[in-house]
């Protein structure tokens, strides 16, 4: 199924579940709170990076999530050419997911990450589901654990502060 992303959907972020090979994926704990993104510090995702601007070609945006969000990890993720998918956040932002391989499983460092990003974690993507995660993150490791392309979400379930699952 072809969909123009950036026309009709208005693609404004992306995102990448990249695993390694013993099966885990890569998370990113948040280091700053955007309610408008869907996100608070400390929730967990995929790595997502928002566009430079409109027509910025996907996979560009994606290289460039690499070099910030996985520091150390350029050219040393492989990344599928066709989006997986794309969810719509209730806060307005629509991401599209690729999913990457890495034959690495150490981690890079925080401190490389800037502020965005307080670490990274290797998990099972099963365990992944059980973390407090941010906005569209929870339906795309789903999608993803179900090799699911092509889906199209137009409602992921909103953010919930910390504070309110305590």
């Amino acid at each position: 199924m072809t969909v123009p992303i950036n026309g009709a959907l208005r693609v404004r972020g992306v995102a990448l579940v990249v695993r390694n090979p013993r099966g885990e994926i890569l998370l990113v704990e948040e280091g700053e709170t955007k309610p408008e993104f869907g996100k608070y510090a400390g929730m967990f995702s995929p790595p997502m990076e928002t566009l430079l601007y409109r027509k910025e070609p996907l996979l560009t945006a994606v290289g460039r999530l690499i070099a910030e969000e996985i520091p150390g990890f350029s050219g040393h993720i492989t990344v599928e050419e066709k989006w997986r998918g794309v969810y719509c956040l209730d806060a307005g932002p629509i991401a599209a997911l690729f999913v990457g391989e890495t034959a690495r499983t150490d981690l890079p460092s925080p401190s490389q990450s800037g502020g965005e990003v307080n670490g990274h974690r290797w998990v099972h993507p099963r365990e992944a589901l059980e973390k407090w995660l941010r906005q569209g993150a929870w339906e795309m490791i789903v999608d993803y654990l179900e090799d699911r392309e092509g889906v199209i979400r137009r409602r992921c379930f909103p953010p919930m502060p910390l504070h309110a699952l305590l």
